[in-house]
């Protein structure tokens, strides 16, 4: 990678030197939350371009992606084709946003009982946090609800073949799991499952029960939304990973106070709610 700290770059002349210091006077007095998006990101973009003007990019990155949110889910070649954007700038951007994710990831440690479903679907959101294409992971647990484990299943367009059958099966196998919940994401889309997400969720749940581990729940996830699939389209009647009978008990519980569609708040969510298309 070549980086924007460039001889070319270090050979620019230092321009709104006095911009630069009221900006970041600014934050300091009255707080980060004052700022303005293009500020925040101009101020940001100071630690890729010393020396170059960054107010101008920090707008050019908002007119060609809409919003701060839009601009941190980017990928490099996309940022990079944005006037003033190099390689360097755009490794900054990404760089934030997958401190974001982690940062949300940080307070769930392997070993953590998840009793409630909002435990869960908290859980697995960071995990989609600022991504424009589509993951499906697999969250693993024993027999009482610990986590064992998440793993990356696949990317790109999410189906099931048995390739990810084989997969989704071998894992649970060897990180011996008696339950395990799917998730994956709808960039672009709400949080309602495609017939194909139903279609898979079947297959999956069918194929996992002839190696005896229960699919608890399946998520589909948009921005600060998720529909968990198991519980609108599957009865309570089903078996608990707890006793490995049928326990409507598990459910109900799992289940308390939940509506047909969760939110989550993370900390870098965006505050306006968009409204589930009907």
């Amino acid at each position: 990678m070549s980086f924007d700290f460039s001889e070319k770059c270090m050979q620019e002349k230092p321009i709104h030197k006095n911009h630069r210091k009221r900006v970041f006077e600014r934050g300091l007095k009255y707080g980060l939350e004052s700022m303005s998006d293009v500020q925040l990101l101009e101020s940001l973009l100071f630690y890729a371009r010393p020396r170059v003007d960054t107010n101008p990019i920090a707008h050019a990155l908002l007119d060609e992606f809409g919003s701060v949110k839009q601009v941190l889910q980017a990928r490099t070649d996309e940022l990079c084709r944005v006037d003033g954007v190099g390689e360097t700038s755009a490794f900054l951007l990404r760089l934030v946003t997958e401190l974001m994710r982690r940062y949300e990831q940080e307070p769930i440690k392997k070993g953590t009982t998840f009793r409630e479903l909002h435990q869960i679907g908290d859980y697995l959101h960071p995990y989609f946090i600022g991504l424009n294409v589509e993951r499906l992971y697999l969250a693993l647990f024993n027999n009482r609800m610990n986590l064992i484990d998440c793993v990356l299943i696949s990317e790109g367009v999410i189906n099931c073949t048995d390739a990810s059958l084989r997969k989704i099966s071998e894992i649970a196998l060897n990180k011996g799991a008696a339950a395990v919940v799917l998730a994956h994401n709808h960039p672009d889309g709400v949080a309602y499952p495609s017939a194909q997400d139903l279609s898979m969720t079947s297959t999956i749940d069918g194929f996992l029960r002839t190696i005896n581990v229960t699919l608890v729940e399946h998520f589909v996830f948009n921005e600060r939304r998720y529909y968990p699939v198991m519980k609108n389209h599957y009865s309570n009647f089903r078996a608990s990973p707890i006793t490995g009978g049928i326990e409507r008990e598990f459910y109900d519980r799992l289940y308390r106070g939940v509506e047909d569609v969760c939110e989550v708040a993370p900390l870098f969510a965006e505050n306006t709610e968009k409204k589930l298309e009907e």
